[in-house]
């Protein structure tokens, strides 16, 4: 209670750029008011400096700074915000893709629901799992893939490749 009250106080002082560094880490924090009052004082802050601030965390070596910069992404409008989930659903940690999904579900931009067809073809199963079920809560359906889907081993979390037409199961 005392942090989420500390972050509230904190995230009031926005929009101070110099701020976002201390904020957006807090995204992920495990208690979610502090959470909660990260996104409040996110808000308040300038949009072009939050939008380049969450920007270099997508580049962070730690997972977890570029889940919280998906996470700050989900709540903003718009085609750069978008654009710069497109690119964290490339991320090589499966967690930061699984938070691409969660942001992008309740976006209502034109763009998601083609980004989550593709996360549905993801190599790892959650995450096409988690794609399938938010495109079926928006109402949509995942599209057939194009082709075999690049899968280099059969190991698990994988997706195994589709069987040859007429093969039996």
């Amino acid at each position: 209670e005392v942090r989420a009250s500390a972050v509230q106080a904190y995230g009031k002082l926005a929009p101070e750029a110099s701020l976002l560094p201390a904020l957006a880490p807090l995204l992920t924090d495990a208690d979610p008011h502090v959470a909660a009052n990260v996104h409040e004082g996110l808000s308040r802050a300038d949009r072009n400096a939050l939008l380049r601030y969450l920007e270099r965390m997508l580049g962070a070596s730690q997972p977890a700074m570029r889940m919280a910069a998906v996470q700050a992404l989900g709540g903003i409008t718009g085609d750069r915000p978008v654009e710069l989930m497109r690119r964290a659903a490339r991320d090589p940690d499966v967690e930061v893709r699984l938070a691409v999904v969660l942001a992008l579900e309740y976006q209502r931009h034109p763009q998601v629901p083609d980004m989550l067809r593709r996360l549905s073809q993801d190599q790892d199963v959650a995450v096409c799992e988690a794609a399938e079920r938010a495109l079926k809560r928006r109402g949509q359906r995942a599209a057939e893939p194009a082709g075999d889907p690049v899968v280099t081993s059969p190991e698990i979390g994988t997706r195994p490749p589709p069987a040859a037409p007429g093969a039996a199961p």
